[in-house]
């Protein structure tokens, strides 16, 4: 059972769109026989807002889903009414809102496979070069907020030490070693503990993407792949910028992205080939 209130929403919208389809229902005949709102129940299906268990259980009964699938799908409703870590006190206001479904998706996540042609991603930066990548961005952060930003940053990072943490697979473009972020003692520092992670954490791949690939499949940007454990969680492709964020979730998009990284994985550096080139770049920067 999903435990990220975000992931229960989402598990809840997809499940509630299926049982609609196989019962033959448009949403103006759910909104009729229920005596709701046509925006009701689009926001149902859309996973905006939170759900009463109520409401749950009486479009359950009407789509005469099984009793068992209904208790699910009613705890479901309850569960995403809780909130995360990232939703309360100082990291509520401090993250923006856009991220908080990122963090809740990743929270649950079985599988992440990551493309990064910038820097280092946030589940194996240090705290140091954290702070670097905050302090470039254009919006003016107080010292404050940086530092609530870090912690969250930090709290991110403990799902790489659970008992049911992700296998995380990633690609750094070549760039990402190159980009001396905080200076060469802390990029030394940064690219050594990403080699250690590839090594010695469990379920952690790393591979570089040279500048020898020429052109290849990740060219339009950095993504991320998110799978999860439960068979009714289909795979979310999550993309980032300035001011917020997208997801793509239709099977086509996804299939593209899983394309894309599949063919950076053939493209890439081998596993041992990647620490060669990490390690080639420690040395540069310790010179």
């Amino acid at each position: 059972m999903a435990e990220s209130p975000t992931v229960a929403r989402r598990r809840l919208r997809i499940e509630l769109h299926r049982l609609r389809t196989a019962k033959g229902m448009t949403g103006s005949q759910v909104a009729e026989a229920l005596g709701w709102s046509a925006a009701k129940v689009t926001r149902a299906e859309r996973g905006s807002g939170y759900m009463q268990p109520t409401d749950v259980d009486a479009l359950c009964r009407l789509y005469d889903a099984p009793a068992d699938l209904r208790e699910v799908l009613v705890l479901l409703a309850r569960q995403s009414k809780k909130r995360g870590w990232w939703q309360a006190g100082e990291f509520r206001r401090a993250i923006p809102e856009w991220f908080h479904v990122y963090i809740g998706l990743e929270s649950t996540a079985s599988g992440l496979r990551k493309y990064d042609s910038e820097y280092v991603p946030g589940l194996f930066q240090l705290e140091e070069y954290m702070y670097e990548v905050f302090r470039a961005q254009p919006e003016r952060m107080t010292p404050e907020k940086i530092d609530r930003l870090i912690e969250a940053r930090l709290n991110r990072q403990k799902i790489l030490t659970t008992e049911h943490s992700p296998d995380v697979w990633v690609i750094l473009n070549q760039a990402v070693l190159c980009r001396a972020v905080g200076g060469a003692r802390l990029m030394a520092r940064q690219l050594r503990s990403v080699a250690e992670l590839a090594v010695d954490a469990p379920g952690i791949t790393v591979q570089v993407l040279p500048w020898s690939a020429g052109a290849h499949a990740g060219m339009l940007g950095a993504f991320t792949i998110l799978t999860f454990p439960e068979p009714g969680d289909t795979d979310v492709v999550f993309l980032d910028h300035l001011t917020g964020a997208s997801y793509a979730e239709e099977d086509d998009q996804v299939r593209h992205y899983d394309m894309a990284f599949r063919r950076l994985m053939a493209t890439a550096a081998s596993e041992s080939e990647s620490a060669a080139l990490i390690h080639a770049a420690i040395k540069e920067y310790e010179r």
